[in-house]
């Protein structure tokens, strides 16, 4: 089971500070991801992440009671899969230096971060509260490449779906007229074999009159009654028994 500890660091601290005393402009330029953790207690010392494996994505922030609420999406590693343990917010005030402004990790279980390759569509996201909130300027760098828009997000459905009946409908076309060629053989071959059925006949029947030396049998009974040898080829001279 996760479970994830948040703190503002100390130089996060001096930083809300700063902004909400004199009136700054604090940003909140973005996430990062690691596979490291510190012990809990140290948590607040901290200036970067223990590991640091990618650069996460911030893709909403809304005002709650208190605070801010962040969402932070996590993509699937690029080459080599790992363990997910810690997260961190980072923001500067005014012109000053990029810093950590909170730390949060799950330093016993975390999350494994598949790769591209293996999981293309794995997403991970956390959500990231903190007493963020001041009548001063807050600005926070969404990271628009994560966000999908509802429109967006609709036509790509639309699309997918578009894309998927043409190809089922070419499909049921395309074996439409496979059983049209088939049923076509079908009935060309029937009247093949009704055809041939009909020669055989005739030449059965052409062979039951059967030439004699002298005069004829008509047919099979009539050479067996008279003792004359029985032959199906039609123009056979047949020898008599005697």
């Amino acid at each position: 089971m996760m479970s994830w500890k948040g703190v503002i660091t100390n130089a996060g601290q001096q930083i809300l500070s700063q902004w909400t005393a004199n009136g700054h402009t604090l940003t909140i330029d973005g996430a990062s991801v690691g596979s490291g953790y510190v012990d809990d207690i140290n948590m607040r010392v901290a200036t970067a992440l223990a590991h640091e494996e990618a650069t996460a994505a911030i893709v909403s922030a809304d005002a709650v009671d208190g605070g801010t609420k962040f969402k932070v999406q996590v993509s699937p590693a690029e080459s080599t899969e790992y363990v997910a343990h810690e997260i961190g917010l980072w923001g500067h005030i005014d012109d000053g230096p990029r810093t950590l402004i909170a730390l949060h990790q799950d330093s016993q279980t975390g999350i494994n971060i598949p790769t591209k390759a293996s999981s293309p569509d794995f997403i991970f996201a956390l959500y990231l509260v903190h007493a963020i909130s001041n009548s001063d300027t807050l600005t926070v760098n969404i990271d628009t490449s994560a966000v999908v828009s509802k429109s967006t997000m609709d036509n790509a459905i639309a699309t997918a779906v578009s894309d998927a009946s043409k190809t089922l409908n070419d499909k049921i076309v395309s074996n439409s007229e496979a059983i049209s060629t088939n049923t076509s053989n079908i009935s060309k071959n029937t009247a093949d074999i009704t055809a041939l059925n009909n020669s055989l006949n005739n030449k059965i029947a052409w062979g039951d009159q059967v030439f004699l030396n002298n005069g004829y049998a008509t047919d099979a009974n009539q050479c067996s009654r008279t003792g004359i040898y029985w032959t199906s080829t039609a123009t056979a001279n047949v020898q008599g028994y005697g």
